[in-house]
């Protein structure tokens, strides 16, 4: 955990002190969320609209609130707030929430939501994801997901995933543990009193990656002297052991044929 991370967690722990509150506790969670967004990512010349922040603020908080009450129907909770919605991380572009069964994660994108051309049940599937204009050029945006479990990743999940990935012309740049996880439920999530439901079909226990951006297109048919080049200068040395077993196990298929 780096010490930024430590300075978030400690922040929305702090901010538990309201949970008894659901009202006040989601208020103050998107609150520190947009100042958050807007002293990390937001430059003076960006000209953020305030009217525009102020209707993204409202917007999210009523969507927390009514992810976090669908959670609640669905499940059967104690009504905790405090301990249903809990603060997971922060990357560089979003600040990320466990609801439950779900995620949801709130960030800035230059202008457009980041799509992947990826399609593989190694993609964690979405139920919503929103982009709002807040200044000249700068849009929050609003991911919601299942929620994935990234205890208890071995080493051959990694290698699972990642040759996967590889079979379909894609090779990802950053297999890691905690980049790796389960999805712990797919039974979508209702806002504003409409249903959601997964963007791809998925099951409980199903493995997916939790970043698509460290995945890029590489061809079903680049040569191994390029992958292999491609390897070694990841700044993650488990790409290396992991293309050097996935391109030794492609060499044993064709041998056999």
């Amino acid at each position: 955990m780096n010490s930024e991370d430590k300075q978030f967690r400690e922040l929305f722990d702090k901010l538990k002190q309201y949970s008894s509150d659901k009202e006040k506790y989601i208020s103050e969670i998107i609150d520190s969320v947009i100042l958050i967004l807007v002293n990390r990512r937001i430059r003076k010349e960006d000209n953020l609209d305030q009217v525009k922040v102020d209707n993204f603020s409202d917007y999210v908080k009523s969507m927390l609130k009514d992810l976090y009450e669908d959670y609640v129907d669905r499940s059967g909770s104690q009504n905790d707030v405090g301990t249903d919605i809990e603060y997971i991380g922060s990357g560089f572009t979003c600040i990320a929430f466990r609801v439950g069964d779900n995620v949801i994660k709130f960030g800035k994108s230059e202008n457009a939501i980041f799509q992947t051309e990826l399609d593989s049940i190694y993609q964690i599937p979405t139920y919503l994801r929103e982009c709002y204009e807040a200044g000249n050029n700068v849009h929050f945006r609003v991911e919601i997901a299942p929620y994935a479990d990234t205890n208890n990743i071995s080493y051959e999940d990694l290698y699972t995933a990642y040759s996967g990935i590889r079979s379909l012309g894609y090779i990802w740049n950053d297999p890691k543990e905690e980049n790796l996880g389960r999805i712990v439920g797919v039974s979508g999530c209702k806002i504003g009193g409409k249903q959601y439901l997964p963007s791809q079909q998925h099951k409980k226990g199903d493995l997916v990656v939790l970043d698509l951006e460290d995945i890029s297109y590489v061809g079903l048919e680049t040569s191994d002297v390029v992958l292999e080049e491609i390897s070694m200068m990841s700044y993650n040395r488990n790409v290396y052991k992991l293309e050097t077993r996935y391109m030794e196990e492609q060499k044993e298929r064709k041998n056999k044929k």
